[in-house]
Formats: C-alpha cells, sequence, structure tokens
C-alpha cells in the first residue's frame, strides 16, 4: 500500500533528480531526521529528509497503530521505570519538567533555541546527586533491534538531546515491547520487567560533535540552499517519494486523462462483481454461517482444504461524555478536530 504524503507546504521545481524549492520557509533537523540524513535510518533516507525539511512532501504518520500506541502509552512507561529502576533515581515525564505543550506535535517549539537543531524531550532522570540526565521512551514489536542495544538512529536521537539540553557522559532510554494485540487495544498492555527495559546510554560528546558538524555542512549544502540531494533510483523509498512529487508537477491535461482512466475501471469493476454477484453473496453467507458456528461452539480456529478461519476478539473502548458531562466534567476541553480531504467519485452523463 502507497504512503500518504502530506500536501506541499513550498513551491518547487523538478531538477532532473532532485528538487529546488522557489519560495517559503525551511525546517530545522530533528533528532529523528539524524538517521536518514546519516544512512542509518531503516524508515528514511538523506533524500526524503531533505524533502521533509524543505517543506515538500512528508508521509502523514499520526493515524499509524506504531504512532498511536507510542503516543498513548509514553507516561505509563515513564511511571512504571520509575518504581522499577530506583538505583538510578527519578523519572520524569517532560510534562512535569517542562511547561505543557499544546497542539499538533509538529507545531510545538523546540526545547533548546539553534539554528540547525531542534527537538522535544520525553523526559529526565534525575539521579540522587540532583543531577539531571536525558531520558528517551521508546516502544518497539521488533525486539531484534534491540538485541545489541540501542539502535545506532535512536542513539543519534538521544545524543542530540543530550548535547543541547544536559551535556552528560550518559542518558537512558526505556523500551516498551508492544505486539500486535497491543496496536488493537493499547488498554491490554501491561508494565512489567517483560514488556520494559532500560538502556543506560554512554555518549561520546566529542565523538558526536564531529557528527553535528558532518550533519550542519550538510544543511547548508541542501536545506540552506533549498535544493534536496539526488534520489536514489534503487531504493523504493526514495523513487516513491520523487514520483509522487514528480507527480504533483504534471499538467491538468494529463490529470484529466487519469480521471477517464478511472472510470474506465470503476466500469469494469462494477461489470465484474455483477456478474459474479452470486458468488459474492455465496461468499459472505458462507463467512457468516462460520461465523455463527464458531461463537455457538466457542472455537477459535476451523481448518479445511488448503485453508482456515480463525475468529479472534477485538475490544474497543471509547469515552462516555454523556457520563463525564454527569460528572461536571467540560467535554468540549478535550475535543479536537481533524481535518481530512476525501475523493469522491461520480459518473457524468456526456
Amino acid at each position: 500500500m502507497s504512503r500518504v504524503y502530506k500536501a506541499p507546504e513550498n513551491p518547487y521545481v523538478v531538477e532532473g533528480n532532485h528538487f529546488r524549492i522557489t519560495g517559503g520557509n525551511v525546517h530545522k533537523v530533528s533528532g529523528t531526521s539524524l538517521g536518514g540524513i546519516l544512512g542509518v535510518s531503516p524508515w528514511a533516507t538523506e533524500f526524503t529528509v531533505a524533502c521533509n525539511l524543505l517543506g515538500l512532501c512528508s508521509e502523514d504518520i499520526s493515524d499509524k497503530p506504531a504512532v498511536k500506541v507510542g503516543q498513548a502509552l509514553e507516561e505509563e512507561i515513564v511511571r512504571f521505570a520509575d518504581t522499577a529502576y530506583p538505583q538510578y533515581g527519578h523519572f520524569y515525564p517532560a510534562e512535569q519538567v517542562f511547561e505543557a505543550r499544546e497542539g499538533d506535535h509538529d507545531s510545538w517549539v523546540s526545547d533548546w533555541e539553534d539554528d540547525t537543531f531542534a527537538g522535544h524531550l520525553d523526559g529526565v532522570v534525575i539521579g540522587d546527586d540532583g543531577e539531571e540526565y536525558v531520558l528517551e521512551i521508546k516502544t518497539s514489536g521488533n525486539m531484534d533491534s534491540w538485541a545489541e542495544g540501542v539502535p545506532r538512529y535512536y542513539q543519534l536521537q538521544v545524543c542530540l538531546y543530550n548535547h543541547f539540553m544536559t551535556k552528560k557522559d550518559m542518558a537512558y532510554v526505556v523500551l516498551g515491547a508492544v505486539n500486535e494485540n497491543t496496536y488493537k487495544d493499547y488498554h491490554s498492555w501491561i508494565p512489567n520487567e517483560k514488556t520494559v527495559a532500560l538502556f543506560p546510554m554512554n555518549i561520546d560528546q566529542e565523538a558526536f560533535q564531529k557528527v553535528l558538524d558532518q550533519v550542519k555542512e550538510w544543511y547548508e549544502k541542501y536545506i540552506l540552499n533549498g535544493v534536496t540531494p539526488d534520489y536514489d533510483p534503487n531504493n523504493p523509498i526514495d523513487v516513491e517519494m520523487y514520483e509522487h512529487l514528480v507527480g504533483l508537477t504534471k499538467d491538468i491535461s494529463e490529470i484529466e486523462t487519469m480521471v477517464s482512466k478511472l472510470a474506465e475501471v470503476t466500469r469494469e469493476i462494477d461489470n465484474l462483481e455483477s456478474d459474479n454477484k452470486d458468488k459474492y453473496d455465496l461468499q459472505a453467507e458462507i463467512r457468516q454461517k462460520l461465523k455463527d458456528y464458531m461463537e455457538a461452539h466457542a472455537l477459535t480456529e476451523i481448518k479445511g482444504t488448503g485453508a482456515k478461519v480463525s475468529l479472534s476478539k477485538t475490544t474497543r473502548t471509547s469515552i462516555d461524555e454523556k457520563a463525564m458531562e454527569k460528572d461536571g466534567i467540560d467535554v468540549s476541553k478535550y475535543k479536537t478536530a481533524k481535518i481530512s480531504n476525501t475523493l469522491r467519485y461520480k459518473e457524468i452523463e456526456e
């Protein structure tokens, strides 16, 4: 499935294998950008990071289960760490140390002032000596990537925060191990010694200064000049973003042709569904009978020839607004609005 990208913030032109913005504002380098710039991130490259920093293109990950789970469990993980690892000091979430942050994460003001770099701490650890250390919280369903400690792309993020906020030779990363059940219902996650792990992280400040110098040089070469590096035609992540941005520069006549193609494909699908209506109906009928039987007999799986069906329970939680109002809570204070665009298709008569 294709990624969902946010709309470009700045106007741009295509220059062969790269892009150049023709106006607008650029972003600063965040901790999550470092891994892509330095070629150690599994999710980003220097091309995709440059597209993001230039306000050209960034993936909209706000609705991804992993992101939502990470946000929902962050404070709970900090609370558990505070009781589970007293030998390291007290663990505090950022909101208890800094002023509360409001609005969308991307709109937050950086925790420090710098011309190139920006970031937001998850929290701090205050040792028995009163010293403050950077605290970073992560959740992951891929334990293999943590087998040798904090992955390099996360180390860079923590080192950035440490450089600007505490300048210590030590920081702390706490990992919450999650799985598919957590993504379906984060309330099912229980913090314990098997689902939470602490990683004290040594920091070589002199070595990281060289990293900062390298990234700053890259930033001045590309971002401050309003241009991206060339995309890598052998990297699927680069290719998808490059083709997406090129597609947005097409002439309207090409887009009108795409609408016609959509109509053609839609009619073909409608015809196929109409011709096979009896099969679709039979499929739905069989599925319902299987579900009814499994529920009646408390079965979770039935195998047939070449296939099997399984039945799993999903628990969804919701807020009872009427109950909140009954308790004197102003519900409107906690409501947020998310604006999205919906593409609708309708055939027109010639």
